[in-house]
C-alpha cells in the first residue's frame, strides 16, 4: 500500500528526510518513531502529499503521489498534531463539509456522477459518527469542545470517504485514559481494513496498538521492522542489554569512561538518573566487563539487571547513540 524509496528532504542546509526507504502492506499498524527534530513531520507530510521531496518517489496504493497527486491523495486519511477544525462549526456539520470536498456527498441530479443517494450519505456520516464516539457531541460547536473531543471529530473527518491508508499523528494526545482506551481499539479496527501509520511520542502508545515500527534519527531510519523483531536484534545481534546501578551514583565522567571501555558497545542513562542502560558488544563475555570497570573505578555494583530490551530500550539505543546508516 505504501512505497517509499530513496525519499529526501532538506531545508536549507538541514537535511530533515535523508534517502529514506520502506514499504507496508495492507491491514497493518506501523509505528513512526523519533526523537524531536528525527524528521518524523516532515516524513508524513510528504507521505500525505503536503510537500514534494527533493528526489525519491512515494507510490500509495500503486500511484506515485507525485505524479498522480490527486488519485493518490484519495486514498489516504491524515490527522496532523493539533490537527485545523473550523471552531464555528458543529463536528456534523464539518463532516458534512469534508465529506462534499472529498466528493462523497449526495450529488446534483443534473451532474450526471453518480454519487449515493441522499440517505446513504447520510448513514454513512452517521457509521463514522458512531464509530469514533463523537454522538453526544455532534450538534455542538467544535469550538466549545475539549481537546480531546476535538481530536475525535478530526479522526472522524480522515474516516470519510474509507481511505486504504491513514497517517495519525499523536492521536491520543489530551484523551482521559477511557478516551485513550477506545481510541485504541479503533485504531487496531482500522488496522484490519487499511495501512494505519501512528506517529507518537509515548511508547507504551506504540506498543498498545502497533506490531512494527519505523524508527527515525537525524532523518534516517535506524530500525525497521517486527518490534519482537527488534528486541531480539538488539538482545542478540546488536549485543547485550544490560541496566546497571552504581554506588556511589554515576556522574557523566563515569558515563563517558564506562562508555569507552572495551566490550562496551553504548551507554545510555535512564530517566531517573539512577540506572545506566548498557549495551554489551555480541563478543564481550557478559558482565564480567561491567564488574571489571566497577573494580577499577572503586564503585560497587548495587544493580546488574539484564534485560530482553522493550521498545523503550530499543528506541533509545538506536537514537542515542552515533549510528552509521
Amino acid at each position: 500500500m505504501i512505497d517509499v524509496h530513496a525519499l529526501s528532504k532538506s531545508y536549507g542546509k538541514l537535511k530533515a528526510v535523508d534517502q529514506v526507504s520502506f514499504s507496508l502492506g495492507s491491514q497493518q499498524v506501523t509505528g513512526l518513531l523519533g526523537p524531536n527534530g528525527a524528521g518524523k513531520t516532515t516524513l508524513m507530510r510528504l507521505l500525505t502529499g503536503y510537500l514534494y521531496p527533493d528526489s525519491g518517489t512515494v507510490r500509495i496504493c500503486g500511484l506515485d503521489i507525485g505524479t498522480h497527486s490527486t488519485q493518490a491523495r484519495a486514498q489516504i486519511g491524515y490527522v496532523p498534531e493539533n490537527a485545523p477544525l473550523y471552531p464555528e462549526l458543529t463536528p456534523y456539520e464539518l463532516l458534512e463539509f469534508v465529506s462534499v470536498a472529498r466528493g462523497h456527498s449526495a450529488g446534483d441530479k443534473g451532474s450526471g456522477r453518480k454519487l449515493p443517494g441522499r440517505h446513504v450519505f447520510r448513514e454513512q456520516l452517521e457509521l463514522v459518527i458512531e464509530r469514533v464516539g463523537i454522538s453526544e457531541v455532534r450538534q455542538r460547536v467544535i469550538g466549545t469542545l475539549s481537546r480531546g473531543f476535538k481530536q475525535r471529530v478530526a479522526v472522524a473527518a480522515a474516516l470519510i470517504g474509507t481511505p486504504k491508508v491513514l497517517v495519525l499523528d499523536e492521536p491520543t494526545s489530551a484523551l482521559d485514559p477511557n478516551q485513550t482506551h477506545e481510541m485504541r481499539e479503533l485504531i487496531r479496527e482500522l488496522g484490519q481494513e487499511a495501512t494505519v501509520i501512528v506517529s507518537s511520542h509515548v511508547l507504551s502508545e506504540i506498543e498498545a496498538v502497533c506490531r512494527d515500527a519505523v524508527i527515525l534519527h537525524h532523518g534516517r531510519v535506524v530500525g525497521r521492522g517486527d518490534i519482537d523483531t527488534l528486541r531480539h536484534d538488539l538482545a542478540s545481534g546488536m549485543g547485550e542489554l544490560i541496566r546497571v546501578e552504581f554506588d556511589p551514583p554515576h556522574n557523566d565522567d563515569i558515563v563517558v569512561a564506562l562508555d569507552s571501555t572495551p566490550g562496551i558497545a553504548g551507554v545510555v542513562p535512564e530517566h531517573s538518573a539512577r540506572a545506566l542502560l548498557v549495551r554489551l558488544q555480541p563478543e564481550a563475555e557478559g558482565p564480567q566487563v561491567l564488574f571489571d570497570f566497577a573494580s577499577a573505578q572503586g564503585l560497587k555494583l548495587k544493580r546488574l539487571e539484564p534485560t530482553a530490551g522493550g521498545l523503550e530500550e530499543v528506541f533509545r539505543v538506536l537514537t542515542t547513540e552515533d549510528r552509521q546508516p
